[in-house]
């Protein structure tokens, strides 16, 4: 796509350091980080980022920046991470089960007073999935069930399911980034414009 990639780093689940692989980012000044990890090690980066005053213009990250856990642990701390997420409670699908993604979100905030992330949204799906299948299916039958599954062609809270022949979900991803202690989508069709480049650690309120 026209990026050039400066450095490409491992690191093993449930890592608390990194301040070798921040180093080498710093020394390079890389322009755009993307982090794929789980919570963890997304708050673990992100903290050493701001001691070791590594600032790209851009830190995405997979799993962590979506989770409330992670912007109640880090405060301002987490302003204007972005996110590559496979579902925000800012789409409006057309539902099964609920008439379409807001009903579901407005739903889910009543009952457990949070919002839903896309742990949840998912677990709808699943369950529309295999309604859809049982009912078409009209059996039990473990085979018969499986068979529909991979014939889906879905409208859920979640998106549009539908499966390819080597049974990967055809689904699409969203961009967030937190502002304002708020997610926002900001790719495609977002809520609010994002922030490009980022401020530097030092230059924030």
């Amino acid at each position: 796509m026209g990026f050039k990639v400066a450095l490409y780093e491992k690191y093993a689940e449930h890592a608390t350091d990194f301040a070798s692989i921040l180093t080498k980012i710093k020394a390079i000044n890389t322009e755009i980080v993307l982090v794929s990890g789980h919570t963890e090690e997304s708050l673990n980066f992100t903290q050493q980022a701001k001691e070791l005053n590594v600032c790209p213009k851009m830190i995405s990250m997979t799993v962590g920046p979506s989770e409330a856990d992670f912007r109640k642990s880090l405060g301002k701390d987490a302003e204007y991470i972005y996110i590559v997420a496979s579902w925000s409670t800012q789409m409006n699908f057309k539902g099964y089960l609920y008439e379409n993604t807001q009903e579901f979100v407005t739903l889910f905030k009543a009952k457990f007073n949070y919002d839903p992330d896309y742990h949840n949204a998912s677990g709808i799906a699943d369950v529309a999935v295999f309604k859809d299948a049982i009912e078409r299916a009209n059996s039990l039958d473990p085979q018969k069930v499986r068979d529909a599954i991979a014939s889906a062609k879905l409208d859920t809270i979640y998106g549009r399911v539908e499966f390819s022949e080597d049974g990967q979900i055809k689904g699409t991803s969203v961009v967030l980034q937190i502002m304002g202690g708020e997610i926002y989508q900001v790719f495609p069709n977002g809520s609010k414009q994002p922030t490009y480049p980022v401020p530097c650690w030092k230059d924030r309120m």
